[in-house]
C-alpha cells in the first residue's frame, strides 16, 4: 500500500456531495469545467441500493474527463471523475479509495468521505455541497476547513432541494456560495493557487513581523481579540490560505486588502477560530472517564455537593454535551442524585450561540450511538435537539481564557486541542489557571497532541494514552500567572448565555469601584455590619465584626448564620426570616453572648434593602449597649427559642399537609402522565423510525427518478432520430415480436402491406400484402426459431422486385426478442442485371461467331471464357478450359522452334509484369492428337478501377511451324 510520503502531495481531490436534485447540478458543473492539471473529482450521492446507477454514462456526456465507478483500493489519478457505486460507503487513505458496505440504519456517505478526504489531503482537499435534503455533508465540510481545505456550496436559490446547502452554509465557514455553473470557473481559478505553493510569508523577508503585526492589529480592532501569542505558523498558514483565495500575492497587499474590505477581517477571524470538535471524539477516552475518573471523583465528594466541570474552548458545544451525557449515564447506572454543573466557555460568540441552542444536524448520528440519540436528543424537523434536562446542566458563557479569571472549585477541566495553537508563554498561563481552578485531586483532560509541559510537578499522568492528568495540591498558593506584552486584551465580560435559574452571575459588590474615600469612611464610622443577600450569604463587611463572627475549621462558610457566634445564630436566623417575609427593620434587643467566661449583650438590627438581584440585600448591624445590664433581661433566649420552635412547628405542619396533598395529586397525575408518555414515546419512536426510512427512500427515489428522467429524455431524442432516419431511408421495415405481432413499422412498408397505425399489436398473418411471397410466414418462423438471417428476392403484383431480409431482433428485455423484416426495392438493380445479361449474351454470340480464337483469363490466370474458334484450335471444350490457366503446363507451351518457354516469358506473365501494353508472342501448343500447333498470340490487359491488372484477353491464330520435324 502506498504511504503518504510516496504520494504526489500536490494532488488536489475535489469531493462533491449531492442527493435529491443533484443530477442537474452535477451536469451543470461538469458541463462548464475542463480537466485541471493535478485535480481529480470524487462524486458521492445518496443512491438507492435497489436500482442500477446511470450516473457515469450521464456525466460522461458532459465532460471530456474519464468518468467511472470507484473500484475498491484504486489509486486516485488526476483528470478522472470517480463515482460512488450503490450500496457502499467511500473513504480515502494514502491516496487510494476504499469501499465498505453501507450500514442498514445509517446512511451518511458524504460526511464519511469528506472526513477521510480532509485527513488524507489536508490543504489540498476541496468539498462541494450540491442540492439535497437533510444535512449530510455538514460535519464533513467542517472537517475539511479544520484541515485547511476549501469549501464551496450551491446557493439555495439554484438548488432543487436546499436542505444540504442550507445546513452547510449555517456553519459559517463556507468559502464560496455559488450556482454550479460558476463553481467550475471559480475552482479553475483557484486550482493552481490552492495546491502546494511557495510560502507567501518568507521567513527572512524584510518587514515580515511588521506586516504580520499589522494584520493581527486589524483583526484585534475588529474582534477585540489579540492573536499575537498564538503559534505563528498556524496563524500564517491561515493567512496564506485567504491570500490564495483572494489572489493576493504579498503580505503587504493583503494588509491593504483588509483595510479596504472590512468583511474579509471577519472571515480571517473565523479562520483563526475554527476548531476540531464533534460528539464523543475518541470514544475510548470517554469510556476511560466513565470507568476510572468519575468513580474517583464521586468517592471523594460529598453527595450533597455538585460535580463541577469546566470545558474551556467549547466551540459549538459538542464536547460539553458529551461530558454531560457521560456523567448522566454514570449517575443513572449507579443510582446517584448528585447535581451536575458544566461551565462551557469560548471566545467565539457565534459558536456559543450554536451551542446554546443545542440543535445539531442529523449527521451527528455518525458520532453518537442510536441509543444515546434516543435518550438524550429528540428529533425536531431536520435537527437533533438536546433534551432539556441535559441542556440545563450546561452553562455556556463568553470567557477569555487568557485574561478572565478562572472558575474555582472545579473537579474536571476539559481543554482539548487548544494549547497546540498557543505559544509556550500562553500555555503556561492557561495551565496556571487550571491549577488555580481545580479542586484537590481534580482531573485535567487534554487533547491527544498536548502535554502539561513545565507543570509536570502538579499534574501527574493518570491515563497517558488519553491525556488525563490528576492535579496534586502541593499546598502552595495558587494564583494565575500574569502575561506580559500583547496578551489577549479583550474587555472582561462574563455573559452567561444560557444560565438556568439559580445560576445567574454573582451580584455586584459594593466596593467594586475600588478603595474609595466613601468606602473607608463607612468602614470607619459605621457600627459592625454585615451585608448579606437574600440567600444569607455574606457579600460585604463594614467595621470590625470579629467580636461577633467566629470562623471554624474546615471548608469556609458564606452563610451568615454559620459564621456568627453560636449564641447569636438563633436570634439572627429568626430576624432574617422576619425581615425577608415582612420587610422593614427588625430589632432584637439584649441578645446575650459569651466571650470566654465573660457575658455580654448586643442589639441585632436587620434592615431590608430594596433592589439588586433576588429582591435586594439585608444589612445585619450589631449595636453594643453602653450598659450591658440594661439589656440582659430584654431578650429571653429560652422564650425566644420556644416561640421560634412553635412558629417552626406550625409552619412545618402546614407545609407537611400541603406537601402530602400535593404528593398524592402528583402521584396520580404522574401515573397517568407516565402511561401516556410511554405510549407517546413508543408511537414517536415508531413514527420517527418510519419517517427516517421514508425520507431516506424518498431521497434515493428522487435521485433515481432524476437519472431516469435524463435517460428518458435521451431515449426520446434517440427515438425521434430513429424515426426520422427510417422515414428518410425509404426502406419498408416492420418490427415483429415473439408472436409475430406488429410492434412498429415505417411508412415505406405501407406500399406493400396494407397496414395502418391501429394494426400495431396484430399478427402479420392477419394483414394482406402485394408480394408474391407465399413462404413469408414460414420464413419468419424459421428465422425466429433458428435465430439466423434469411434473404429472398420477391416480386409484387406490379412486377416490382424487392430484397426481403429477415433478421432476428435482439431485445434487452425478457420478451424473447422478435423478427425484423425489411423490404428494399431492387427493381432498378434487377432491370440493370437483365440489361447486362442481355448485353453479355450478345457479346458471347458475337465472340462465338468470330473466326479469331479468343480467350479471357482472370487475375490468377484461369481461363474464364473461350469461343468456339479457340475450342477448335486447342481441341478442348469450354468446360475443360475453365479448369486450366493460360500459362498451365498442360498445354505444353513451347516456342515455335520446339524449346520450352520460361514462365516469365509466357503471355500472361508478361502482361502482369508490364501491365500497360499489348503483348505479341509466338508459342506452340500440343493439340489433342499430340501435333504441335504454332500460334501467333496477341494479349490485351484488363484493368480494375484502381488501375491494377485484373485479367487479360488473348486472341490467337495458327502460323507456320518453324521447327524442323522430329525424327525417331
Amino acid at each position: 500500500m502506498a504511504t503518504p510520503e510516496t504520494l504526489d502531495q500536490s494532488l488536489m481531490v475535489v469531493g462533491i456531495g449531492a442527493s435529491a436534485g443533484g443530477l442537474e447540478a452535477l451536469q451543470q458543473f461538469f458541463s462548464n469545467i475542463d480537466p485541471i492539471e493535478g485535480v481529480s473529482f470524487v462524486v458521492v450521492q445518496h443512491l438507492s441500493p435497489d436500482y442500477k446507477s446511470l450516473m457515469p454514462e450521464l456525466l460522461a456526456r458532459k465532460t471530456r474527463m474519464q468518468v467511472r465507478h470507484v473500484v475498491d483500493g484504486e489509486e486516485v489519478l488526476p483528470g478522472v471523475v470517480y463515482i460512488l457505486p450503490p450500496k457502499n460507503n467511500l473513504t480515502m487513505y494514502a491516496g487510494k479509495l476504499f469501499l465498505t458496505p453501507q450500514e442498514p440504519h445509517l446512511n451518511l456517505p458524504i460526511d464519511l468521505f469528506f472526513r477521510s478526504l480532509a485527513e488524507d489531503r489536508g490543504e489540498n482537499a476541496v468539498g462541494i455541497i450540491l442540492s439535497g435534503t437533510g444535512s449530510d455533508g455538514t460535519r464533513g465540510v467542517r472537517a475539511i476547513k479544520e484541515h485547511g481545505g476549501l469549501v464551496l456550496v450551491q446557493e439555495e436559490e439554484s438548488a432543487t432541494f436546499d436542505g444540504m446547502p442550507r445546513s452547510a452554509i449555517s456553519t459559517g465557514i463556507v468559502d464560496f456560495v455559488l450556482p454550479p455553473d460558476r463553481m467550475a470557473g471559480e475552482l479553475r481559478r483557484l486550482g493552481t493557487g490552492l495546491r502546494t505553493q511557495e510560502p507567501r510569508f518568507p521567513k527572512r523577508a524584510a518587514g515580515r513581523q511588521d506586516t504580520l503585526g499589522k494584520i493581527l492589529a486589524l483583526v484585534k480592532i475588529k474582534s477585540g481579540l489579540d492573536f499575537s501569542y498564538y503559534k505563528e505558523n498556524t496563524i500564517i498558514r491561515r493567512i496564506e490560505r485567504r491570500m490564495s483565495i483572494n489572489q493576493v500575492e504579498s503580505p503587504e497587499e493583503y494588509a491593504a486588502y483588509l483595510e479596504k474590505h472590512p468583511g474579509e477581517i471577519g472571515v480571517l477571524y473565523k479562520e483563526f477560530l475554527i476548531g476540531v470538535t464533534k460528539f464523543f471524539r475518541e470514544p475510548e477516552a470517554y469510556e476511560c472517564i466513565a470507568e476510572k475518573v468519575l468513580p474517583e471523583l464521586f468517592n471523594a465528594k460529598d453527595p450533597h455537593e455538585p460535580l463541577r466541570i469546566w470545558v474551556a474552548g467549547c466551540s459549538t458545544g459538542e464536547e460539553a454535551y458529551s461530558l454531560a451525557i457521560t456523567v448522566n449515564e454514570y449517575l443513572a447506572a449507579n443510582e446517584l442524585k448528585t447535581e451536575l454543573k458544566i461551565f462551557a466557555t469560548d471566545i467565539d460568540r457565534d459558536a456559543l450561540a450554536v451551542a446554546a441552542q443545542g440543535a445539531y444536524p442529523l449527521s451527528i448520528a455518525a458520532d453518537a450511538s442510536l441509543d444515546r440519540l434516543g435518550r438524550y436528543f429528540f428529533k425536531k424537523g431536520e435537527v437533533y435537539q438536546i433534551q432539556p434536562h441535559i441542556r440545563k446542566q450546561v452553562i455556556f458563557a463568553y470567557h477569555n481564557l487568557i485574561k478572565d479569571p478562572p472558575f474555582p472549585r472545579i473537579d474536571l477541566v476539559s481543554c482539548r486541542n487548544l494549547l497546540i495553537y498557543l505559544q509556550p508563554v500562553l500555555q503556561r498561563k492557561v495551565l496556571s489557571h487550571f491549577q488555580y481552578s481545580l479542586a484537590p485531586q481534580g482531573f485535567l483532560f487534554l487533547g491527544s497532541s498536548e502535554s502539561v509541559g513545565d507543570h509536570a510537578n502538579t499534574f501527574f499522568p493518570f491515563e497517558n494514552r488519553w491525556k488525563l492528568f490528576r492535579y496534586h495540591d502541593d499546598g502552595r498558593p495558587r494564583m494565575p500567572l500574569p502575561v506580559s506584552g500583547g496578551s489577549l486584551s479583550v474587555q472582561k465580560e462574563q455573559i452567561d448565555i444560557s444560565a438556568t435559574e439559580g445560576e445567574a452571575a454573582s451580584p455586584p459588590r459594593p466596593d467594586e469601584g475600588g478603595d474609595t474615600l466613601t468606602t473607608r469612611l463607612l468602614e470607619r464610622c459605621m457600627p459592625p455590619t454585615l451585608l448579606v443577600g437574600r440567600d444569607r450569604t455574606v457579600q460585604h463587611i463594614f467595621g470590625d465584626v470579629n467580636e461577633f463572627v467566629q470562623m471554624r475549621a474546615g471548608r469556609p462558610q458564606a452563610d451568615v448564620t454559620k459564621i456568627v457566634r453560636d449564641d447569636l445564630a438563633i436570634p439572627l436566623s429568626s430576624a432574617l426570616q422576619r425581615a425577608t417575609k415582612e420587610g422593614g427593620d427588625i430589632h432584637i434587643r439584649g441578645v446575650a453572648y459569651h466571650i470566654g467566661e465573660e457575658r455580654r449583650s448586643v442589639d441585632i438590627v436587620v434592615r431590608s434593602l430594596g433592589g439588586g438581584h433576588g429582591g435586594g440585600y439585608l444589612a445585619v448591624t450589631f449595636q453594643t449597649a453602653e450598659n450591658d445590664d440594661m439589656h440582659l433581661e430584654s431578650y429571653d433566649l429560652k422564650e425566644g427559642v420556644k416561640t421560634r420552635i412553635r412558629d417552626l412547628e406550625r409552619e412545618l405542619q402546614y407545609t407537611k399537609e400541603n406537601l402530602q396533598a400535593t404528593i398524592e395529586e402528583l402521584e396520580t397525575s404522574n401515573e397517568e402522565l407516565q402511561a401516556t408518555n410511554e405510549e407517546l414515546l413508543a408511537a414517536n419512536e415508531e413514527l420517527q423510525s418510519t419517517n427516517e426510512e421514508l425520507q431516506s427512500v424518498n431521497e434515493e427515489l428522487i435521485t433515481v427518478n432524476a437519472e431516469y428522467q435524463s435517460k428518458i429524455q435521451e431515449l426520446t431524442e434517440l427515438n425521434d432520430d430513429l424515426d426520422n432516419l427510417m422515414a428518410s431511408t425509404e426502406v419498408g421495415t416492420i418490427f415483429l415480436d415473439q408472436a409475430l405481432c406488429i410492434r412498429k413499422f415505417t411508412s415505406a412498408a405501407t406500399v406493400t402491406f396494407k397496414i395502418i397505425d391501429s394494426d400495431v399489436g396484430r399478427p402479420i398473418s392477419d394483414l394482406s400484402h402485394r408480394l408474391q411471397y407465399p413462404e413469408l410466414e414460414g420464413d419468419l418462423r424459421d428465422v425466429l426459431g433458428r435465430n439466423r438471417e434469411l434473404e429472398r428476392e420477391v416480386r409484387d403484383e406490379d412486377g416490382r422486385w424487392y430484397l426481403a431480409r429477415l433478421l432476428p431482433y435482439a431485445s434487452g428485455l425478457d420478451d424473447g426478442g422478435g423478427v425484423l423484416l425489411t423490404l428494399v426495392d431492387i427493381s432498378r438493380i434487377k432491370r440493370a442485371e437483365e440489361s447486362t445479361r442481355r448485353e453479355h449474351d450478345l457479346l458471347i454470340r458475337i465472340l462465338d461467331s468470330s473466326p479469331m480464337a479468343t480467350t479471357m483469363v482472370d487475375k490468377d490466370g484461369f481461363i474464364s471464357y473461350a469461343n468456339r474458334a479457340a475450342e477448335a484450335i486447342l481441341g478442348v471444350n469450354r468446360k475443360e478450359l475453365a479448369e486450366r490457366r493460360f500459362n498451365d503446363g498442360t498445354f505444353h507451351i513451347l516456342d515455335c522452334r520446339g524449346n520450352p518457354v520460361k514462365e516469365e516469358d509466357l503471355p500472361f506473365s508478361i502482361i502482369k509484369q508490364t501491365g500497360d501494353r499489348v503483348v505479341n508472342v509466338r508459342h506452340a501448343v500440343l493439340g489433342a492428337d499430340g501435333e504441335r500447333i504454332c500460334l501467333s498470340i496477341t494479349g490485351n490487359p484488363v484493368f480494375d478501377r484502381h488501375g491494377r491488372v485484373e485479367g487479360a484477353v488473348f486472341k490467337f491464330e495458327p502460323v507456320p511451324d518453324l521447327a524442323p520435324p522430329q525424327t525417331s
